[in-house]
């Protein structure tokens, strides 16, 4: 599928020839961020097509594993498939952690808090620092586009607000050797390579055989690439959000708006008259900021099947949910195989991640690739909307993770504290005990 190379070879593309944003006029910005609405047409049109064509192998491996009794099993082949540019930054942020455990400068540093960290580390001459330092300048220049609503310019990235990514640091150095995610992920490839060989083997015929070892290829050609384009879409947006935050932060200079993200307030249409006239826009982009921010007081719903009038959404805090007891069992879908028990913390946002410690349950909303690296520290993953190809599922599955997605509101039900086990195949979530 070389069109999929080519989405990644012109974000890698766009991202080193960046210039110097500091140094552009403001019609400049304009006109780079505008730049790259045609790479993010060509990247999105066949993120399409690899996100429909990632279904195929699972849908055909389900329905043939169904056959003969093993559709429990269709978990493991979508495991340890490798290539999956969305889990290469958790890799890395585990590198750093675990460059953060064994320098006793970092060590230091680190147990100050995240909160100015890179402006202490700057002044450090440790060797280890001075490494660590490279090290995380070089990460966010690769994957310093993601973000926690990666479509969204928004949301901050990795690069506009690194104490996301300081904040996955700082859970993984924490952690022991054992959760390594090159462990897991070994494990994995070799159990998917060995499991498919044995369920070929027990289907009823040489049709069926081929078909299903067909599939199993398909799965691990399809999910890449499906990952590589969503990827791809990402980087373009980052430039795009890089140039605007920096006429953003001009904007607040001359004192258009109170913070860069409002730049976001005026229509691709409107830029060219913001940058003739800013003090023209001071006015209307107050009187869209609270009805913008006043969409954050409602609860999508959960499936969307017609037109649905925002007056008829729910306020968050006025629909009801009916809370666990001990013993309750919440289903959901089982995404990445395997069984834990542990300590349930509730993490709406990944820049708060209260007291969310190595081997607990992450239970979330939904989670971007942005969020992944709090995946390494986590004994499993709990997510109140998902599906088998969700971005961060194929990560779990790559990392080793059990996987359980579209457990209705779970970040309200389960209570922080609670110890829960989580099944990623049978898709349950039981509540052990509660705090």
């Amino acid at each position: 599928y070389p069109e999929v190379e080519e989405t990644k070879a012109r974000a890698e593309a766009a991202r080193a020839n960046r210039p110097v944003l500091a140094e552009l006029s403001d019609e400049e910005l304009v006109a780079r961020a505008r730049s790259f609405v045609p790479d993010l047409v060509f990247d999105y049109a066949h993120h399409v097509v690899t996100t429909v064509l990632a279904m195929v192998g699972p849908v055909v491996a389900g329905e043939l594993l169904a056959g003969i009794g093993e559709q429990d099993s269709l978990g493991v082949l979508l495991s340890g498939i490798g290539d999956i540019d969305s889990a290469a930054p958790s890799f890395a942020i585990w590198r750093l952690g675990r460059a953060v455990h064994a320098s006793p400068a970092l060590t230091a540093a680190f147990d100050q808090g995240t909160a100015g960290l890179l402006d202490r580390l700057a002044g450090d001459s440790d060797p280890s620092v001075r490494e660590f330092v490279d090290g995380f300048d070089d990460f966010l220049f690769r994957w310093g586009s993601r973000a926690p609503n990666e479509w969204d310019l928004r949301s901050d990235s990795w690069e506009t607000r690194p104490e996301l990514a300081l904040v996955a640091i700082d859970t993984v150095r924490a952690a022991g050797d054992g959760l390594d995610p090159a462990i897991s992920h070994e494990r994995n490839t070799v159990l998917r390579e060995k499991k498919t060989a044995e369920l070929a083997a027990r289907m009823p015929d040489d049709e069926s055989r081929q078909t299903f070892l067909a599939a199993a290829a398909a799965i691990t050609r399809w999910m890449p690439w499906r990952e590589r384009t969503k990827t791809s879409c990402v980087k373009a947006i980052g430039e795009m959000r890089a140039a605007l935050y920096e006429l953003g932060d001009r904007m607040v200079s001359r004192g258009i708006i109170t913070d860069r993200h409002n730049i976001t307030m005026v229509t691709d249409d409107e830029l060219d008259a913001l940058v003739a006239d800013p003090a023209s826009f001071r006015d209307e982009i107050a009187r869209r900021l609270p009805a913008y921010l006043e969409l954050f007081e409602l609860e999508p719903p959960f499936f969307l099947t017609e037109n649905l009038p925002l007056s008829q959404w729910p306020r968050r805090t006025a629909r009801p949910v009916l809370p666990v007891a001990e013993g309750d069992v919440l289903h959901g879908v089982g995404v990445s195989p395997g069984t834990v028990r542990g300590i349930a913390r509730i993490i709406v946002d990944p820049f708060e991640t209260g007291d969310f410690a190595p081997g607990d349950i992450l239970i979330a909303p939904q989670t971007d690739p942005a969020w992944t690296p709090l995946f390494l520290s986590a004994a499993a993953v709990v997510n109140n909307v998902g599906s088998i190809i969700t971005h961060s599922v194929i990560v779990c599955r790559e990392l080793g993770l059990p996987c359980v997605v579209a457990v209705a509101d779970a970040t309200k039900r389960i209570p922080d504290g609670a110890q829960i086990e989580v099944d990623g195949l049978a898709g349950t979530v039981r509540v052990v005990s509660l705090p």
